[in-house]
């Protein structure tokens, strides 16, 4: 049952990196080669006023919000690739 536990844990982890690695890669590519007005709408509402109205926060997407944004930093970290900013933003957000 424990390796069970271990192996389910692993494949988790290695789903979070892959998931991370690949969107990471995605935003750096557009930022790099696609202008700006054709990727924009990906990131979602960008007006203060609608994120105010739409923002719900519970514990739940506090935490899932909080392992996202460590994920995609530490992948970041290990990428050969810059992903600063706004790569990891646009990775966070869309995970």
């Amino acid at each position: 049952m424990e390796l069970m536990r271990n192996i389910w844990r692993k494949l988790s982890k290695l789903r979070w990196y892959l998931e991370a690695t690949v969107m990471l890669a995605a935003a750096r590519f557009l930022i790099k080669f696609v202008p700006f007005r054709y990727w924009r709408n990906t990131l979602g509402d960008l007006d203060s006023a609608s994120l105010q109205k739409g923002l719900v926060t519970t514990d739940e997407t506090k935490h899932k919000a909080a392992v996202v944004g460590r994920w995609v930093r530490n992948t970041a970290r290990e990428m050969p690739l810059k992903a600063v900013c706004l790569p990891q933003a646009m990775a966070g957000r869309w995970i």
